[in-house]
């Protein structure tokens, strides 16, 4: 298959903690960055650094810039209002007529393929934006791959369980020992095989921080999951504290190259901002750490991610 600038992972967001100990751990690799907002804020600038590099990505593979933005009816409002890619930024870039909006009633196959019929030779015009993973699968199949953040990529860092297992080997940070569960007993036979102490459990496909859920092996409550779901175990790193709060780096790389980074900071462990987590500016002696190590790990999902079978 040829390829397409796209098809590198573009927008990458990587999360990392440190141990008091100054030991790097990766926690999880994003697949629709969010928090941009927040990286605005924090950068103290009038534009967010990730979108103008974004931007200027864009514009090397497509110019004049034409965004194709496909999000659900269900979503669609509150998109606008308050969107993870934040479209006043591309609408002052472009004008109304470089930013369309496709708007798809589900994700079910025949609505898809309807949507594709009428529009495949249009959106091969600009770059796709999505948080789909059934469009990026779709457009993939077709060969469309004009994607940010497609498939392949989109596929690999969205399984929680996979991303974790495949990135052991590197020089740049630890990745916590991880185990897939099904069931409850799964959780009790890896706790005493690897003398886990402190744990946390997460639904193996979830999302800003839902469901993520930390336990003692003295005091576990495993029938408060849902076990129709896969379950990710993980051991719990001890992370250095910030002011009495526990907190990690949310570091954002454009194709390749880490624009910024910020802190992310809670009273609760679940430090995510959707889940009321606070973005606070990052010590420059820090972020020249995350740098090293976020770039690293784009490069070796970039490898997984176009792996020939």
């Amino acid at each position: 298959m040829k390829h397409h600038p796209l098809q590198q992972y573009a927008f990458a967001a990587i999360d990392l903690t440190v141990t008091p100990q100054g030991d790097w751990y990766f926690i999880e690799a994003n697949s629709w960055p969010g928090v941009l907002r927040e990286t605005m804020e924090v950068a103290q600038t009038k534009l967010c650094r990730p979108l103008e590099q974004l931007f200027a990505l864009m514009e090397t593979v497509v110019s004049p810039v034409k965004i194709h933005y496909i999000e659900s009816s269900k979503h669609l409002n509150n998109a606008i209002k308050n969107p993870i890619f934040i479209q006043n930024y591309y609408l002052n870039k472009l004008g109304k007529e470089h930013f369309v909006t496709h708007e798809i009633a589900d994700t079910e196959p025949e609505t898809l393929d309807t949507w594709f019929t009428k529009h495949k030779e249009h959106i091969r015009d600009g770059i796709i934006l999505t948080r789909f993973i059934k469009v990026k699968e779709l457009l993939h199949k077709h060969n469309i791959l004009n994607v940010i953040n497609p498939a392949p990529v989109s596929l690999l860092t969205i399984n929680k369980f996979r991303i974790s297992t495949e990135l052991e080997s590197n020089e740049y940070f630890n990745v916590p020992k991880t185990f897939l569960c099904t069931k409850p007993e799964e959780v009790e036979r890896h706790i005493t095989l690897h003398n886990l102490n402190k744990i946390v459990l997460k639904p193996r496909y979830g999302q800003k921080g839902v469901g993520v859920t930390f336990m003692h092996a003295n005091d576990l409550k495993l029938d408060t999951l849902d076990w129709q779901l896969e379950w990710v175990l993980q051991e719990q790193v001890e992370t250095a504290m910030k002011n009495g709060k526990y907190w990690d780096i949310r570091a954002n790389v454009i194709n390749g190259t880490f624009t910024d980074s910020l802190l992310r900071t809670s009273d609760s462990r679940v430090v995510s901002i959707t889940q009321g987590g606070e973005a606070l500016p990052i010590p420059p002696n820090i972020q020249a750490v995350a740098k090293t190590a976020s770039e690293a790990c784009v490069r070796m999902i970039n490898t997984l991610a176009y792996k020939k079978p």
